[in-house]
């Protein structure tokens, strides 16, 4: 897998690019350059191509300043879609939240809804994807002690790769000792500073869990490191309020609707692991994963999926 990758960075390399050209043949070109179909789609990695501030450049050439706010202090917002018969989902509830989070934290946006929908498609397209992910990143351009007062005020890039979400199995997770502060000014934040939900992810599947639930200083549940999560008892559908210290996920939305839609009881509140104890079901929401049931939190088996775990998903599913 490795050499393959190698071959296509270096058969990228010796393509003519010029960020300037238009029309089909260079979409061609990258798609030869890809060889999409060398690798299985749950081996790929993210494509060699970034659009970066308006226009497709190869990625070993997306110009981020080394005093880029976002780069040197993790000042920026971010964005993960999934990607469906080759068409990118729900761009305008992503966009919607992005620049949302963007004006929390003082980001300067310079996109429009459709110049993203309209490089998304591009990128897509350059990549040969059909089913996969990408993700939109929105960064500071200058700000604290260290800046380049010539920088523009925020960058705005879009990535994507192919991902086979197809026959993933239901999950093991865990319960993080790590806690999160729902008093934190990036609470409910996208925020690109990641590195704490990386640290509890590795923290668990070291521990050999798929996943890991997070509780804020109250004890109370919130999330897991990349997803929501909600829980069935009684018929019943519960998942964490935004007041928790939980993100506001597209999916998360999507899940609501359609129990509105199916007439099941839904409740957003605070509450502990042992709400979770005794469901009957669980299940955690991404815009990649899309609905995915739990089998296993520590000692505590689950049905997966369970009855309203399926009328859920495939509801969501219609969605898109």
């Amino acid at each position: 897998m490795r050499v393959l990758g190698v071959l296509a960075r270096k058969q990228i390399r010796k393509t003519s690019f010029s960020p300037r050209r238009q029309g089909l043949a260079k979409t061609q070109r990258y798609k030869d350059a890809l060889c999409p179909e060398c690798l299985p789609a749950h081996d790929r990695p993210v494509i060699p191509i970034v659009w970066f501030n308006g226009s497709l450049r190869p990625l070993e050439e997306a110009p981020v300043s080394p005093l880029s706010a976002g780069l040197l202090y993790g000042w920026g917002v971010f964005t993960t879609l999934g990607i469906a018969d080759g068409r990118p989902g729900h761009v305008d509830r992503h966009w919607a939240r992005l620049t949302a989070h963007a004006g929390r934290l003082g980001i300067p946006v310079e996109y429009a809804l459709d110049h993203v929908e309209a490089g998304l498609s591009e990128l897509v397209a350059a990549g040969g994807i059909v089913s996969g992910r990408a993700r939109i990143t929105l960064a500071r351009g200058a700000a604290g002690p260290w800046r380049d007062e010539n920088a523009r005020p925020s960058d705005l890039w879009m990535l994507a790769a192919a991902l086979d979400v197809v026959g993933r199995p239901p999950l093991n997770i865990t319960v993080s000792p790590h806690r999160v502060n729902s008093a934190s000014p990036l609470a409910g934040v996208k925020s690109t500073a990641y590195v704490s939900q990386l640290l509890t992810l590795d923290e668990a599947k070291r521990r050999g869990f798929d996943d890991a639930i997070v509780l804020n200083e109250r004890g109370e549940v919130v999330e897991t490191t990349s997803a929501n999560i909600f829980w069935v008892r009684d018929g019943e559908l519960w998942t964490p309020a935004l007041g928790t210290g939980s993100l506001a996920g597209i999916t998360r939305a999507l899940v609501l609707e359609a129990a509105s839609k199916l007439r099941i009881r839904a409740i957003e509140g605070a509450a502990s692991m042992h709400a979770l104890h005794e469901a009957h079901e669980v299940f955690l929401t991404n815009s990649t994963r899309g609905v995915q049931p739990v089998a296993e939190l520590d000692i505590h088996r689950f049905v997966a999926p369970g009855p309203v775990t399926s009328r859920l998903s495939a509801t969501v599913a219609s969605m898109s």
